[in-house]
């Protein structure tokens, strides 16, 4: 019964203090890192200039549909948000 507290104390300190370690963010390489497309230029150049203002037009989507049904890549991203969003 004395192993069992002092191992169970042991595991408790070991993840306290490790706890804060892993919860720091990571430096996530330049290779993997995104850019946003949606900065002030972006948006001064392409969103409309009538009301509603919108990006997500139906031309837009006309055109996303397109890509997903002819483009392999963007077929497997938008097959991978379908599963995220099912979870």
């Amino acid at each position: 019964m004395k192993r069992l507290l002092i191992a169970l104390s042991v595991a408790v300190l070991a993840l306290w203090t490790a706890g804060p370690a892993c919860a720091q963010p990571h430096e996530i390489p330049e290779a993997y890192r995104l850019e946003n497309p949606m900065d002030v230029a972006y948006l001064k150049k392409n969103l409309r200039k009538k009301q509603p203002r919108l990006i997500l037009t139906p031309e837009a989507v006309q055109q996303i549909k397109a890509k997903i049904k002819t483009d392999p890549a963007v077929r497997n991203v938008y097959e991978a948000m379908k599963l995220s969003a099912a979870e």
